[in-house]
């Protein structure tokens, strides 16, 4: 049995019907070079195998850096996420999706670049897609400075530049607070919780190497659920109320009205992906009600390419509609 120790980092991987791609996740974690961690794994009710995946994993390997959480119903991966960040024993926090790998050195390069002066409170490395077919691209956070302040980074992440995911980042325990994921929100979750912990930071500090491999899925919860409007409003009023101390500064107006836009239209894309032709349609058409013609205008302004997608769902949804599918069947080798 690998002895006990005091963890360094926890990891938390929130499963919920994962039992062909769990033990990957697992081993990923384990597998690290630097073995001073804690694996804490939230089942979130899952009706498959997966919780009995762990349990096997955890019986041969005999190793008590794998805890896996107490049964619960499901409550989604907010509070599954919670849940986990309440076991966790470790000073600095990492995220995991159940379908997703970390590089062998994913620890080493995060905690050589946490480490170095002056001493970052969040650390964001570039990831890999997998796609289905197997190919791979690299997507790097989308800043040419290696340090940023708290207030910089949170702008960059309400203009999208950075990444609003959990799972590319290593997290200073305490800018993340004791549950700080909306329970309400199944899908885009992540965001208002990295605006939280770019406010509270002095330091975030970006890493241009591909260290998790993000495997992308037509049954993942990215694109296997469409969020119904009323959630992506939740979304969008959690990332105004996280800021809302800074909405003052022009540049954050700025960056909220376009991130709402954002929760909007990623909204519609998933029922591109997921509903019937017409269906589809009338949820775009719907979905470009949310988002107001000033902020269409400002986005083709200061984003062009994204200012143009705003404009094309609102003025035309069965048209986007139609472009958005050629799109994911070229970009991402989705059968859809």
């Amino acid at each position: 049995m690998r002895p006990v120790l005091q963890p360094t980092v926890s990891f938390i991987v929130a499963a919920y019907e994962a039992e062909d791609t769990i033990e990957r996740c697992v081993r990923s974690v384990l597998d690290q070079t630097v073995p001073e961690l804690e694996v804490i794994v939230v089942d979130d009710g899952s009706t498959d195998r997966t919780r009995q995946v762990v349990v096997d994993l955890a019986e041969r390997e005999n190793d008590e850096r794998l805890v896996l959480a107490p049964p619960s119903e499901n409550r989604g991966p907010g509070e599954a996420r919670n849940h986990g960040l309440r076991l966790a024993r470790g000073p600095w926090v990492g995220f995991l999706d159940a379908d997703d790998v970390l590089r062998p050195e994913f620890l080493d390069r995060m905690f050589a670049a946490a480490r170095a002066e002056p001493p970052a409170d969040v650390v964001a490395s570039a990831h890999r897609l997998v796609q289905p077919d197997g190919t791979t691209r690299t997507r790097r956070q989308d800043t040419t400075e290696t340090d940023l302040s708290g207030d910089e980074a949170t702008a960059r992440a309400l203009e999208f530049g950075l990444t609003h995911y959990v799972w590319d980042k290593l997290f200073r325990r305490d800018v993340l607070g004791s549950a700080p994921f909306p329970v309400d929100i199944h899908r885009g979750e992540d965001l208002p919780v990295v605006l939280q912990a770019f406010l509270a930071s002095d330091v975030v500090r970006v890493v241009d190497e591909a260290l998790v491999h993000y495997h992308l899925s037509p049954t993942s919860l990215t694109w296997g659920r469409v969020a119904p409007l009323a959630e992506s409003g939740r979304l969008a009023r959690a990332v105004r109320a996280t800021v809302r101390p800074l909405l003052h500064r022009p540049r954050l107006r700025r960056g909220v009205e376009f991130a709402e836009s954002q929760i909007y239209l990623h909204a519609a894309h998933q029922a591109i992906v997921r509903l019937p032709a017409a269906e589809a349609t009338d949820f775009c058409r719907e979905t470009s009600q949310q988002i107001p013609w000033s902020a269409v205008l400002r986005s083709l302004r200061s984003r062009p390419v994204d200012g143009v997608a705003h404009l094309v769902l609102k003025v035309a949804p069965a048209i986007y509609r139609r472009l958005y599918r050629t799109y994911v069947r070229a970009a991402y080798s989705l059968g859809v």
